[in-house]
C-alpha cells in the first residue's frame, strides 16, 4: 500500500470517528450558553469559557457565542466558577448555581496590558494564573511576535528578560545560541548551556531549528532552577517551551488562513580591507615593479601590469596557477628588517579598484509560505498546516537553507471522562556552508584580498581565476571566492515529533493522563570537492578531488503517567497534589568516511575515492526515569505555596551515584489584595520567593574509561573512568515582585542567585593511574542576576488609537566561587583559540586574557634607579600618548608626530634604559611587562574583558490606529567583549583598512611594522607592533556593546476582499546596528561543537564565520 493511500486512509478514519460522536444534550444536563465581547462589542473569537471544578471547557466562535454543555452525572446544583479568557484581556470570573437546564451567561472583557492574569503551564502540574505563580515565568504570545523568523528562538530576542539569545553564525538556517540568565557550566563540552526545549509536551532532543514559528501560539520560559525543578536532570540551564496552535471553532467547521512573505537577505557590515597599497610603481604611476633575474630589489629594472600577470598565471589548462614574479616590497608574514620601519599602506593602486566584501555579497531571496485548516467536527478539533522556506541568504555560490514542513494537532473528546490528543510534525530541510562556518576557506582568505583583485574575474576556460593576489600572501590566500563556487556542501535534515496524550476524569477533583512522544532527526550530509580542483600551486592531494559524507541519528523517546488532585481542602483553601512517573531515552549513532584521489570526476559516490583517509562511527544511548510530587495550595485567593520534589536516576551518572534528589519550596503573597490594603490605585502588588534545584548531566563518555587506537590497533590512555561523577546541581534563590498601577501600568522585578555545585572538569590525575585525566566534581559557578519588566499602556481603552510600550532589562554576573584544581585555561578548537579564558576560583567566568598594550603612564614601571611615570605626559615628555591612545617612546623633547618629518622612525631604545629591560622602537606601542630585578621582564598575561555582557535591554512600541498596527523592536548588550581574530589576522598581510595611511597627515601616518609583530624582546621578526601571533590582546579584545533595531513592521488590514479577508505587511528584521565593533557584527561566536564552554556566546570570537543577515519583506496574509 502505498504512503498517499495510507494516509488517505488514515484522514479519513479520524474523519468518520470524529462525525460518529457529536454532542448530544442529555435530559438533566446543564446548557450554559452565551457572547463574549471586548468592550465596544467586538466579538472575541478564540476566547475560552471553563466550569473551573468540572475542569470542562469550549472555545467561541467567530462571532463570539459559545455553547458548554454539562453532562447529567456531573449536575447535581452545586455551585461553581464560570470563568471567561482571552490573550490579551483579564479573565472574568463569576459564581453560578450548576443545574439543570439553561443558563444564560455572557462576558465583557477588559483589555490586559499587564498580562498578569494570564495563565501559564511550564514549571507547573496545571494551568496556573501567571500572578499565583511563586516564581517567574515569562510568556510570549504569537501576537508578541508580529515579525515571523526562519527559526522560533529569534522571534524572542529583545522581548525575554534575562533571556541571552543572540544569532553567533548569520550561515542560513542556523539557530541562535542561548544562555538563560548565566552559565550553569564550567565545561560545556558535549552538552553545552542551551536550555531545554519543549514543544507540546514534546521533550527535544535535538535542535530547535527545525520548528516552523508559524506553528506557535505562545513561548513559555523558565530561567533558572528555583522554577525549572519539575524537569530535573536536563533543566538547570532554564527551559523554553513551545505551544502550537491547535483547532478554534466554536462550532463544527473549518477556517483557513495563508501567509505569503517575500523579501531579500543581505548584510550590513563590512569588514574593512585597506584600500592602498605599499607596493612600488614605474614612473608612469601604472606598473608594478618587480625583481629582476638578479634578485636586484633597489631599482625598478622590470615591471608588470598587474591584470595582464594575473591572466598570464590563471590561464593555464592544468589544476594550478603559474607562479608570479616577486615585489622588492611585499610586505607579508614573512616581512622583516627596514622594510618594516620606511614603508607605508598609502600607495594608490592603478585603475580600477574593487571591494571583495561587495563581490562577494549577493543578496537573494527569502521566501516564507504557510498555509493551515483549523476546525470542528463533533468532538473533534483538529489543526493542519503546511509551510515552505527559502532562506537564500547573502553569498555568492551558496545557495542557502530550504524547508518543507507539516503539521498535525487533533483534540478529540472520546466520552465524558476521556479525552485524546495528539501532536505531529515533519520538516525537510537542506543547508549548505557547514565547510564555511568558523575559520572557513572563504572568509577567510576574503580578508587577504587586496583592493586591486576583482574575484569574479575568469579565465578563458569560463573558470575563476584562483591566483588573484599576485604578493607572497597570494600562494595560499587564494581567490575567496572559488571555494564558495566549487566545494559543495549538503546537510539534509528529516525531523519527525510525534506525541499523544490520553486523559482520563473519573471524578470532577481527580484527573490523570499518559504521553508518550518521540523526536527523531536523521542528519544525511555530504562534502564533495570535485577532481580539478584548481590551487594557487601544485597539491595533487586537493586537485584530485575529496568526498567527506555521513549521518547523524538522534531519537529521544519520552513517557509519562500523571495523576492530578483539586479540592478544597477548607472553606478558602484550594489546593493541588500532583504524582508524576516518567521515562527519558536518547540514542544516538553515527557513520563517516573522508576519502579523496577520484578516480573520475562527478561522481559523487564513496567507491570513487581511491584512497579512504578515514571511517568512523559513533553510538551512544542515555536512560533516565524519573518520579516527581508537588502540591500548589492557594489561601484566601492571595497567599500561594509550592512544594515539590524530584528524584531523577541516569545512566550516564556515575556507577555508585545513579540517583539524585531535586526539590523545590515557594510562595507567593498578593499583597493588594489584603483586606487592609490601603489604595486602589495600585491594583496589584505581589511578592514571591523560591528555592529550588535542577542539575546537568554528565557528557555521556564523562564516567567511562577511554582510549585512542593507534597504528597497529595500539591503545593509549586518555581519561580515567569515574564511577563515583554525580550530576551538576544548581541551587536558586529567587525573590520578586509584580507590580501593577491603575490595573494600567506594571512592573516585575526579580533577583535571582544560583549555585551550581559539583562542576564537572577533566582534572590531571597521579602518573601511577595511568590515565592523564579524569573527570571529576571539582568546582562551584554563581550566578548573581537582575531582571525587569516594564510595561506602559499609553493609550488604550476606547477611540482609534492604541499605543503600548514594553522595556526590558538585565544584568547578570557568573562567578568560580570554587574550584578544587590549579586554574587553568579553555577556548575553542579554531587556530589561536585554544586559551583564551581563565577559570580561577574568584574569577569572573568568561574573562579574557591575553597581552594588554600601555594606554596609561600608571601602567610605567617604577624602579629603585628610575621612575618610568614621571618620565611620561605631556608635551617634552620621554614617553607620550599618541593619537590612538598608545603610551610610546618619543624621547625627550619630541612628539608622536615627528615621526617622518624629523626621521625618528629608525630611532632605537636600548634595553637597559627601557620600561621592563625591553628594546623599545620609536613610536611603536609597548607591552605591559611584570615587574622584575633584572633582564628583559616576562610580558603576563593579563584580564582584557568579559565576554558576557554586563547588561542587556529591550524596548518595543506597538501603535495601531484603525486599520493600520506599527510595531518597532531595539535591543541591545552592553560590557561584554568579543576577540576579533578577522581583524588581527589582516594585520599579518597588511590588509586591515587600519594599516590604510590614506588620508593621515604625516604627524598621523604610521609605517606597517607598527601594525606588525611585537619587538626583538619577543619576537625577532618584528620591531612592536599589534600582531601577537593571533594570541588575543588589548587591541583586538573589542567592545562589542551595540543597540540593534531588531524588528519592525507595519500592517494594514485591508478587509474583506471576496471570499478572503486581508491584510499586508512590510516588515524588517536586523535593519540597523549602532556600535564601535569593528568586525562585521558585534553578535559573534565559534567553537561551540568542540569547545569547553560548550557556548557560542561565551566563546565570542569573530573568526571567518557568516555574517549576520539583514532582512526586508512584503506580506500578504488572508483568512477564509
Amino acid at each position: 500500500m502505498s504512503k498517499e493511500i495510507r494516509g488517505r486512509l488514515l484522514v479519513g478514519c479520524l474523519t468518520a470517528f470524529a462525525l460518529a460522536t457529536p454532542a448530544v444534550a442529555q435530559e438533566g444536563s446543564a446548557v450554559i450558553s452565551g457572547q463574549v465581547t471586548a468592550e465596544g462589542g467586538r466579538p472575541l473569537s478564540g476566547a475560552t469559557v471553563q466550569v473551573v471544578e468540572l475542569n470542562a471547557g469550549v472555545l467561541v466562535n467567530e462571532a463570539g457565542r459559545y455553547t458548554l454543555l454539562i453532562p447529567a452525572a456531573r449536575v447535581n446544583g452545586q455551585t461553581v466558577t464560570l470563568r471567561a479568557r482571552f490573550i490579551g484581556y483579564q479573565a472574568q470570573s463569576r459564581t453560578i448555581t450548576l443545574t439543570a437546564g439553561t443558563h444564560a451567561e455572557s462576558f465583557t472583557l477588559v483589555v490586559d496590558p499587564t498580562r498578569l492574569s494570564e495563565v501559564v503551564v511550564t514549571g507547573v502540574t496545571g494551568e496556573t494564573e501567571r500572578q499565583k505563580v511563586p516564581f517567574t515565568v515569562a510568556r510570549v504570545d504569537s501576537a508578541d511576535m508580529p515579525v515571523q523568523a526562519v527559526n522560533p528562538l529569534s522571534q524572542l530576542q529583545g522581548k525575554v528578560p534575562g533571556a541571552n539569545i543572540a544569532a553567533t553564525s548569520g550561515r542560513p538556517g542556523t539557530a541562535p545560541s542561548v544562555i538563560l540568565r548565566g552559565p550553569t557550566s564550567i565545561n560545556g563540552q558535549g552538552r553545552g548551556q542551551e536550555p531545554l526545549y519543549i514543544v507540546d509536551g514534546i521533550i527535544l532532543g535535538s535542535s530547535i531549528a527545525d520548528i516552523n514559528p508559524a506553528d506557535i501560539e505562545s513561548v513559555e520560559v523558565v530561567k533558572g532552577a528555583a522554577a525549572s525543578s519539575l524537569y530535573g536532570s536536563r533543566a538547570a540551564a532554564g527551559v523554553i517551551q513551545i505551544t502550537t496552535k491547535k483547532g478554534r471553532a466554536g462550532s463544527d467547521g473549518v477556517s483557513t488562513t495563508a501567509r505569503a512573505e517575500y523579501g531579500l537577505n543581505d548584510i550590513e557590515g563590512n569588514f574593512g580591507i585597506a584600500r592602498n597599497m605599499p607596493f612600488l610603481l614605474d614612473e608612469t604611476g601604472t606598473r608594478f615593479c618587480v625583481l629582476d633575474s638578479y634578485g636586484t630589489n633597489n631599482v625598478c629594472s622590470r615591471t608588470i601590469d598587474y591584470r595582464q600577470e594575473q591572466a598570464r598565471i590563471n590561464n593555464t589548462p592544468g589544476d594550478f596557477a603559474l607562479g608570479p614574479p616577486s615585489f622588492p616590497v611585499d610586505p607579508g608574514a614573512v616581512t622583516s628588517g627596514d622594510i618594516l620601519r620606511r614603508a607605508f599602506v598609502s600607495g594608490t593602486y592603478p585603475g580600477r579598484t574593487y571591494d571583495a566584501v561587495k563581490q562577494l555579497v549577493d543578496p537573494k531571496p527569502v521566501t516564507i509560505n504557510d498555509i493551515s485548516v483549523a476546525g470542528r467536527f463533533g468532538q473533534t478539533t483538529f489543526r493542519s498546516s503546511a509551510g515552505y522556506t527559502k532562506q537564500g541568504g547573502a553569498i555568492q555560490g551558496l545557495k542557502g537553507y530550504n524547508r518543507v514542513n507539516g503539521r498535525l494537532n487533533l483534540d478529540h473528546k472520546l466520552n465524558d471522562q476521556w479525552s485524546l490528543t495528539a501532536n505531529s510534525y515533519f520538516s525537510r530541510s537542506d543547508q549548505d556552508g557547514a565547510n564555511q562556518e568558523e575559520g572557513g576557506q572563504g572568509f577567510f582568505r576574503l580578508t587577504r584580498t587586496p583592493a586591486i583583485v576583482d574575484i569574479t574575474q575568469r579565465d578563458q576556460f569560463g573558470r575563476l581565476y584562483i591566483r588573484t593576489n599576485l604578493g607572497s600572501g597570494g600562494v595560499q590566500n587564494e581567490n575567496p571566492l572559488y571555494s564558495f563556487e566549487n566545494i559543495q556542501r549538503q546537510d539534509i535534515r528529516y525531523r519527525f515529533l510525534g506525541g499523544a496524550t490520553l486523559k482520563y476524569q473519573p471524578l470532577d477533583w481527580l484527573d490523570g493522563d499518559a504521553n508518550f512522544s518521540i523526536d527523531r532527526l536523521n542528519l544525511n550530509y555530504m562534502q564533495f570537492r570535485n577532481k580539478n580542483y584548481r590551487t594557487t600551486n601544485s597539491s595533487p592531494s586537493t586537485n584530485n578531488g575529496q568526498i567527506f559524507n555521513g549521518t547523524d541519528n538522534t531519537q529521544s523517546v519520552n513517557a509519562s503517567v500523571q495523576a492530578t488532585a483539586r479540592r478544597q481542602l477548607l472553606s478558602s483553601v484550594n489546593s493541588r497534589f500532583n504524582l508524576r512517573a516518567s521515562y527519558e531515552g536518547i540514542d544516538f549513532d553515527s557513520r563517516s568516511l573522508l576519502g579523496n584521489q577520484l578516480r573520475v570526476g562527478g561522481v559523487t559516490s564513496a567507491a570513487n575515492a581511491t584512497n579512504l583517509q578515514s571511517i568512523g562511527s559513533a553510538s551512544a544511548a542515555t536512560r533516565q526515569v524519573s518520579y516527581a510530587a508537588n502540591t500548589f495550595f492557594d489561601i484566601l485567593d492571595r497567599y500561594t505555596v509550592d512544594l515539590l520534589v524530584r528524584e531523577d536516576g541516569n545512566s550516564r551518572f556515575g556507577r555508585d551515584e545513579r540517583y539524585q534528589t531535586y526539590g523545590r519550596g515557594s510562595a507567593a503573597w498578593l499583597v493588594a489584595r489584603e483586606p487592609w490594603w490601603p489604595t486602589s490605585k495600585i491594583s496589584q502588588f505581589t511578592l514571591r520567593a523560591s528555592v529550588g534545584s535542577a542539575g546537568n548531566t554528565p557528557p555521556f563518555v564523562a564516567q567511562y574509561e577511554t582510549y585512542n587506537i593507534g597504528a597497529g590497533g595500539t591503545l593509549s590512555p586518555v581519561t580515567q573512568g569515574n564511577p563515583k561523577l554525580k550530576p551538576e546541581v544548581a541551587t536558586e534563590v529567587e525573590l520578586g515582585s509584580d507590580l501593577e498601577i491603575f490595573n494600567r501600568y506594571s512592573l516585575t522585578v526579580t533577583y535571582a542567585k544560583s549555585d551550581t555545585r559539583n562542576q564537572i572538569l577533566p582534572t590531571p590525575r597521579s602518573v601511577v593511574t595511568g590515565f592523564p585525566t579524569s573527570w571529576q566534581n571539582a568546582g562551584t559557578l554563581q550566578n548573581k542576576t537582575w531582571e525587569a519588566a516594564l510595561t506602559l499602556p499609553i493609550v488604550t481603552g476606547g477611540g482609534d488609537w492604541g499605543w503600548t510600550t514594553r522595556l526590558n532589562y538585565s544584568s547578570n554576573r557568573a562567578m568560580v566561587t570554587k574550584l578544587n584544581v590549579a586554574p587553568f585555561y579553555i577556548g575553542t578548537d579554531l587556530q589561536g583559540t585554544g586559551s583564551l579564558f581563565r577559570v580561577g576560583e574568584g574569577e569572573r567566568y568568561g574573562t579574557f586574557y591575553g597581552h594588554q598594550f600601555v594606554t596609561s603612564c600608571s601602567q610605567l614601571p617604577v624602579t629603585p634607579t628610575v621612575n618610568f611615570q614621571a618620565m611620561c605626559g605631556g608635551a617634552g615628555s620621554a614617553f607620550q600618548k599618541n593619537d590612538e591612545g598608545y603610551i610610546v617612546w618619543v624621547g625627550q623633547g619630541n612628539n608622536p608626530g615627528m615621526g617622518i618629518t624629523d626621521n625618528l622612525w629608525n630611532a632605537i631604545l636600548p634595553g637597559g634604559a627601557a620600561p621592563w629591560g625591553a628594546q623599545l622602537a620609536w613610536g611603536m606601542p609597548m607591552l605591559v611587562r611584570d615587574n622584575c630585578a633584572s633582564g628583559v621582564c616576562p610580558v603576563g598575561l593579563r584580564p582584557l574583558g568579559h565576554s558576557l555582557p554586563d547588561w542587556r535591554m529591550g524596548m518595543s512600541h506597538t501603535v495601531t490606529w484603525k486599520r493600520l498596527s506599527l510595531y518597532g523592536l531595539v535591543d541591545g548588550a552592553f560590557g561584554g567583549r568579543a576577540y576579533n581574530q578577522g581583524r588581527h589576522w589582516s594585520y599579518l598581510d597588511f590588509l586591515s583598512h587600519d594599516v590604510d595611511q590614506a588620508g593621515k597627515s604625516l604627524q598621523r601616518a604610521k609605517p606597517i611594522g607598527y601594525y606588525y609583530r611585537a619587538g626583538p624582546a619577543d619576537n625577532a621578526a618584528g620591531i612592536g607592533g599589534f600582531y601577537d601571533i593571533l594570541g588575543p590582546n588589548s587591541r583586538f579584545v573589542e567592545s562589542t556593546s551595540f543597540a540593534k533595531l531588531r524588528e519592525l513592521s507595519g500592517s494594514y488590514h485591508v478587509g474583506n476582499f471576496g471570499p478572503a479577508d486581508f491584510t499586508v505587511s512590510v516588515i524588517g528584521r536586523n535593519l540597523k546596528t549602532w556600535t564601535r565593533y569593528t568586525g562585521f557584527d558585534p553578535e559573534v561566536g565559534a567553537g561551540v561543537t568542540n569547545s569547553q564552554s560548550g557556548s557560542g556566546l561565551i566563546n565570542a570570537v569573530d573568526a571567518f564565520t557568516f555574517p549576520q543577515l539583514r532582512t526586508v519583506s512584503f506580506v500578504l496574509s488572508a483568512g477564509f
